[in-house]
């Protein structure tokens, strides 16, 4: 093989076990409710991996938590587009529970900006994947 190949599968083999890294740290740290400290870690990962729900979500609470509510709902918007795609990240009790949150949190930044059928619509959206934890 050429070398120049090689590098290049060990750079896109590297690239993604750091994002699959930071990503994890990312979550320790939102849960541990260190939200400023999450974001670095989510964003690179949310710049690597583009997962809507198991990323988004805690990235989308995360600006949130620190008032950055334009880039929270531009990711809870992605986060909502593909729970109503059936995206396969829900199908986890952790997706699952990173959509939940997402939804409700979107639903509150839309009753902010008095969008508030689009956050009926979420309330129900969340509802309906949450069942009784919402």
């Amino acid at each position: 093989m050429d070398n120049v190949i090689v590098t290049e599968i060990f750079a896109r083999m590297f690239m993604a076990l750091s994002a699959a890294f930071r990503s994890g740290r990312g979550w320790g740290k939102f849960y541990r409710r260190q939200y400023d400290r999450a974001i670095p870690d989510l964003e690179f990962a949310w710049r690597h991996e583009s997962s809507p729900v198991l990323v988004g979500g805690p990235l989308g609470l995360a600006y949130a938590r620190v008032g950055r509510d334009e880039d929270a709902l531009h990711v809870l918007e992605q986060l909502a587009a593909a729970v109503r795609a059936d995206s396969k990240e829900i199908e986890s009790d952790v997706g699952l529970r990173a959509a939940v949150d997402g939804l409700i949190m979107l639903a509150s930044l839309l009753d902010k900006r008095q969008r508030d059928a689009e956050a009926e619509q979420v309330r129900v959206l969340a509802k309906k994947l949450g069942g009784d934890r919402t």
